[in-house]
């Protein structure tokens, strides 16, 4: 009996490291790419991979449209849930040739989401439109090349009064980068709003402002007529 305890109890050990090693694998976080995903044959085309955030609540998206396979998708990350989207649009279709507003559908947790994706013939004026039921939804949107990768961040910031140091409103700051561009947007109970900023190093420069940036998080504070308290991750 104590020789099948020690086994049952073996056996029991071994079941819950595998269930451990198979919720640490599947971290979001470690699966973030570190080099670009695109391919250098579409980097000056409509083809390739596009990323982006929204705002409205908050999420992610991912469009790659034949990149170096026959795939053409959207992953889409909203309010905490994951769903991929795909397009019947692209029958004829061949890289090279303009996207116009080529329709992708599919469910984001159990909510229909339906997402429209242009794009000139050299991968120029990327544009995307979300419907997604009972949200107003902004997009940042940046098409990724074979030498430059697209990274996406996702935060929250708070306003205090600066004099009395009491908190005011609250909102969303989301924002995308390449090649130290960034551009992002902002909407809280104060307002909305589009930002652009440069990133150099560690930090991030919003109009004269610095936040500290890395591979990971974001945080800082803005001051103007207000105090801005901003903190984020990278999700994309």
């Amino acid at each position: 009996m104590k020789q099948n305890l020690k086994n049952k109890t073996l056996v029991a050990i071994i079941l819950i490291s595998l269930v451990f090693i198979s919720c640490t694998t599947n971290d979001p976080a470690v699966k973030l790419p570190t080099s670009p995903e695109a391919i250098v044959a579409y980097d000056a085309s409509s083809a390739g991979i596009i990323k982006g955030i929204l705002v409205g609540s908050t999420g992610n998206f991912k469009f790659s449209i034949k990149n170096g396979n026959d795939s053409i998708y959207c992953k889409v990350t909203f309010d905490g849930n994951t769903g991929t989207l795909i397009s019947t649009d692209f029958q004829s279709w061949i890289p090279g040739q303009a996207i116009n507003r080529a329709k992708f559908t599919g469910k984001v947790g159990t909510t229909d989401v339906v997402v429209y994706l242009s794009c000139g013939a050299d991968g120029s004026n990327t544009s995307v439109e979300f419907s997604i039921p009972g949200h107003t939804v902004v997009v940042s949107v940046i098409k990724e090349t074979s030498t430059s990768l697209v990274k996406g961040y996702e935060g929250t910031y708070s306003t205090y009064d600066l004099k009395t140091n009491v908190k005011k409103y609250d909102g969303t700051f989301n924002f995308i980068t390449k090649n130290g561009f960034v551009i992002g947007y902002h909407k809280g109970t104060d307002g909305s709003g589009e930002f652009e900023g440069t990133i150099s190093g560690n930090k991030l420069t919003i109009d004269a402002d610095i936040l500290d940036i890395d591979d990971a998080t974001v945080s800082g504070t803005l001051i103007g007529d207000s105090k801005i308290v901003v903190s984020g991750k990278r999700t994309l």
